[in-house]
């Protein structure tokens, strides 16, 4: 019995994997965000298997875990030379398959969303698809998380991956206003029930 489960739950998995990378190559993005409502909705198994999809499909892939990335208060100024170079931080998993924790990246906490983004760019000239496993959309005490702006506004479109158990209406509209007002280029909804629901139904929610 838990072995039907878990073939048509990857099985399900897999369809939303593929809606995804389909989505995010029609928008020709190189750099795709995946955030979830909640930690622990799902949202890192995700961005691996996106990442994972891209090995498979004969691309180049880095998988940015930023989702434990303790960014400083808005009032915090980074240095003027601030910068992000993620070649020191890359680990190796498959030939196609690379990785690298910002947690772990010194000063990574300071830097403001221009950083991200030049480092994101340098990226794209080594030819890889990047996939940030971003910081969830609200703590654990409830509150709107400011550790996801800086990162997830450098992102060229985001998922944001949902539990439909865990969300109410009210929630959702304060995260997609969040997303709005922090300028993060939210291209769809990827529910637990693996359902995918793009841009133009947000604006109807």
């Amino acid at each position: 019995m838990s072995g039907t489960h878990t073939t048509a739950q990857s099985m399900a998995s897999h369809r939303a994997i593929t809606k995804v990378v389909a989505a995010v190559e029609q928008e020709g993005a190189k750099v795709v965000g995946i955030a979830e409502l909640f930690a622990g909705s799902g949202a890192s198994l995700i961005a691996r298997s996106i990442a994972g999809a891209y090995d498979r499909f004969g691309k180049k892939a880095l998988l940015v875990e930023a989702n434990a990335l303790d960014i400083s208060s808005e009032n915090a100024e980074p240095k003027i030379d601030a910068s992000l170079d993620f070649t020191s931080a890359i680990q190796t998993v498959s030939d196609r398959f690379f990785t690298a924790n910002l947690a772990e990246m010194e000063g990574a906490g300071v830097l403001a969303r221009r950083h991200f983004r030049e480092a994101f760019d340098r990226l794209q000239a080594t030819d890889l698809e990047v996939v940030v496993d971003l910081p969830s959309v609200y703590t654990q005490s409830g509150e709107l998380n400011m550790a996801l702006p800086a990162i997830g506004a450098a992102c060229e479109v985001v998922f944001l991956v949902c539990e439909t158990a865990h969300v109410n209406r009210l929630q959702m509209a304060d995260a997609i206003e969040f997303f709005h007002s922090s300028n993060i280029n939210l291209a769809g909804l990827v529910m637990n029930d693996q359902r995918l629901f793009f841009n133009q139904f947000l604006t109807d929610s």
